[in-house]
């Protein structure tokens, strides 16, 4: 079993990435490559903007960055839609650098975020409108149980959005099994 302290270690190692892989988004995801897009910045903009798509997003908005990195994601959709967006992360040193990056851009007063387990939030029920998972289901120990809290926690009629690894189908080949155990391990995922 992975540990949160082994995913917490490997997020704070790859920190200094968030500044170089993908210039001015402050993410680490693989992005939605729809056409059209060029770039690495463009890729992870257009991840974002598919997350909360049809949404009416506003002012009076919640949301929940699960996995929140080192903002990337609060701070933009604070900066477009006015939205208020609290960020959990395992990673203490991301607090400092989210709350930095959502100064610098002006939407500090809406930008609050936290060290917290998504395995074990401790929010109150009926919180957010909007939960989000960039990437960062995958990490949810127990899927089921989280899937539960994710609506624990959700308003009546609100949404959870995510964009994440998947396996398509099951049994998997020893080949594929033995595949993804690398991408599994390398990434530090508990399980697809």
């Amino acid at each position: 079993m992975i540990s949160q302290e082994k995913v917490a270690n490997y997020y704070q190692h790859l920190t200094p990435s968030y500044f170089s892989y993908a210039s001015g988004s402050y993410g680490w995801h693989y992005g939605v490559w729809d056409s059209g897009v060029k770039s690495f910045s463009e890729s992870l903009l257009q991840s974002n903007k598919r997350l909360v798509d049809g949404l009416d997003l506003n002012t009076n908005t919640q949301i929940l960055d699960v996995g929140s990195g080192i903002g990337g994601f609060a701070v933009w959709v604070a900066k477009n839609f006015g939205c208020s967006v609290t960020g959990i992360t395992l990673c203490e040193s991301h607090i400092i650098l989210s709350e930095t990056l959502a100064a610098l851009n002006q939407v500090l007063p809406q930008c609050k975020f936290q060290m917290m387990d998504m395995n074990e939030m401790s929010f109150e029920d009926n919180r957010f409108d909007l939960i989000i998972n960039q990437e960062t289901f995958c990490y949810a120990i127990d899927k089921k149980n989280f899937l539960s809290e994710v609506h624990r926690v959700l308003k009546p009629g609100g949404y959870w959005r995510s964009a994440d690894f998947a396996v398509q189908e099951l049994p998997l080949t020893p080949k594929e099994n033995r595949k993804l155990k690398i991408v599994l391990d390398g990434f530090h995922i508990p399980s697809l």
